[in-house]
């Protein structure tokens, strides 16, 4: 499925090893070095799978849902498909603020991958006309297109980790890096 985001359109599934196959597939990347981002459907879904610290809560509460995904590592058993799993055993994730693909979250209950509308190399999608054109480049005859409109310009999500109290920033993006440190600073230590 490709889905409007807050930055650019997404293509996502559920996290079920035939879809996130034909994903890897269409994108043609070796997902232990560049694992798909996951979209959750809410911060509870969060809780009961990932470790969490006041870092991150301090993240979530002023970023989420939004532009800002935080690199966790999984609880035991929590079942992630190694699609999304990075080599150091990491997952990286949201939740997104645009309406469509947040009330579709919401209504399917459960988490999705999510990567650029694009074939590597070309310019993420900004238009659900691009999307359909993404999604038939990439040979994804199967897919759904959800049509939210022109995306304003905008960086992609800044991504990044909390470690022993501060941030590493993995990608920078729409958050800014000093937004993230502040509000790690608000309220004491993180």
């Amino acid at each position: 499925m490709a889905h409007p985001t807050e930055t650019v359109y997404g293509l996502g599934c559920l996290l079920r090893s035939t879809p996130l196959g034909a994903l890897e597939e269409a994108k043609g990347r070796a997902l232990s070095a560049r694992p798909f981002l996951v979209l959750a459907p809410d911060l509870s879904w969060v809780h009961d799978r990932f470790r969490w610290g006041s870092g991150e809560e301090k993240l979530a509460s002023r970023f989420w849902p939004g532009p800002l995904t935080l690199v966790l590592r999984p609880e035991g058993g929590t079942g992630m498909p190694a699609a999304v799993i990075s080599e150091v055993g990491e997952v990286a994730i949201r939740l997104s603020s645009h309406p469509l693909t947040s009330a579709l979250m919401e209504g399917m209950g459960e988490a999705m991958t999510s990567t650029s509308a694009n074939r590597a190399g070309d310019l993420p999608a900004r238009t659900g006309a691009e999307a359909s054109d993404a999604v038939r480049a990439l040979g994804l005859s199967d897919a759904v297109v959800l049509d939210g409109g022109s995306l304003p310009p905008s960086p992609p999500s800044t991504v990044v980790r909390v470690s022993s109290g501060d941030v590493v920033l993995i990608r920078e993006g729409a958050v800014s890096l000093e937004d993230v440190r502040a509000a790690l600073e608000e309220g004491g230590e993180g």
